[in-house]
């Protein structure tokens, strides 16, 4: 039996994801070169906030999106002439149950893992320096990123051996 109540509530919902999801690609239309390209996901969200943190970490730097066909990294950092640091981000929000990532390219140099809320504000980030720690099995599987209200769910190892969390330098970035 179809419940009208629901069909509203969900029409309703709709409407209005509909109307953020319309804003949000208006902004990026606008504003592209300020925003990372490609389509609205929580990866993109994540990317945002990482160029944000970047930008207050690194103040002077040059900061650049990676092309969405862009294989292994998703921003450049480039600091007074030095080698540029090629970054990969990684997300996950409260959506993800198994809290998994996607296998970590090649290319990069650093790893930030963004762990979104709800409402894809930063909940938690971790940054792993040298991802060429990584073994080749650990690029290529799905690691699980820790859960910080369950000591059942601690991650993958590698968050523990070569991670820190940087969530208090990243809140502070994002205090815009």
């Amino acid at each position: 039996m179809i419940d009208k109540n629901v069909d509203l509530a969900f029409d309703k919902a709709v409407c209005a994801y509909t109307k953020a999801h319309n804003d949000l690609w208006d902004i990026l239309r606008k504003h592209s070169d300020h925003l990372p390209p490609g389509s609205i996901t929580c990866g993109m969200i994540a990317e945002y906030y990482v160029r944000l943190y970047l930008d207050r970490e690194f103040d002077g730097a040059t900061i650049q999106f990676g092309r969405t066909n862009e294989k292994g990294w998703d921003l450049l950092l480039q600091v007074d002439g030095a080698k540029p640091i090629r970054y990969q981000v990684k997300a996950i929000s409260a959506f993800n149950q198994n809290r998994r990532i996607a296998a970590i390219g090649n290319d990069c140099d650093r790893l930030i893992v963004a762990s979104l809320d709800a409402d894809f504000h930063l909940h938690r980030a971790y940054l792993i320096e040298d991802v060429h720690v990584l073994s080749r099995a650990e690029r290529n599987c799905s690691l699980v990123v820790p859960d910080p209200l369950s000591t059942r769910r601690p991650g993958s190892v590698i968050f523990r051996d070569h991670g820190r969390e940087i969530t208090d330098e990243f809140l502070d970035a994002l205090a815009i």
